[in-house]
């Protein structure tokens, strides 16, 4: 994703510290989930979007189901 590992790491935290995903600590490891499946829908149609834009240009792709369909 083109970032280091401390700037991933404070991420995290700031998204923890907000109630987006918990995280659970498992000896030097700390594993993150996210706790609302809306937000998983969030992330995939931002990535979709990026995707289409990447592809078709700043329209999209207005497929059904998919960014602005």
């Amino acid at each position: 994703i083109g970032l280091n590992t401390q700037a991933v790491s404070n991420q995290l935290r700031n998204l923890a510290g907000n109630g987006i995903v918990m995280a659970r600590r498992c000896g030097t490891n700390i594993h993150y989930r996210v706790v609302d499946d809306c937000v998983l829908e969030l992330l995939e149609r931002g990535l979709c979007q990026r995707e289409c834009v990447e592809e078709r240009g700043a329209q999209g792709c207005g497929s059904e189901g998919c960014c602005n369909g």
